[in-house]
């Protein structure tokens, strides 16, 4: 999983912007605001291959969940071999 590198705050027009964490003190924002990606990286003729999972960040728990069900499926096709 990744952590994404930005928080969403409010606009005085009623639209969010995203705001690079990095432009923050620590003091404004919490670790639980930050949403996560979800990656696959296998290694395939000598070359380390980077696929997502799913497109987008995302809640940390719903990816965990993807993640579970993910290696899940993954050791089926292994047991069946």
């Amino acid at each position: 999983m990744t952590k994404s590198a930005y928080v969403w705050r409010s606009r005085d027009d009623g639209n969010s912007m995203p705001v690079p964490v990095a432009n923050l003190n620590k003091d404004k924002f919490s670790e639980d605001e930050l949403n996560y990606q979800l990656g696959e990286v296998i290694y395939e003729d000598n070359l380390f291959v980077h696929k997502r999972v799913e497109t987008g960040f995302m809640p940390k728990e719903y990816l965990e969940e993807l993640f579970d069900e993910c290696i899940g499926e993954k050791n089926k096709k292994i047991d069946k071999n």
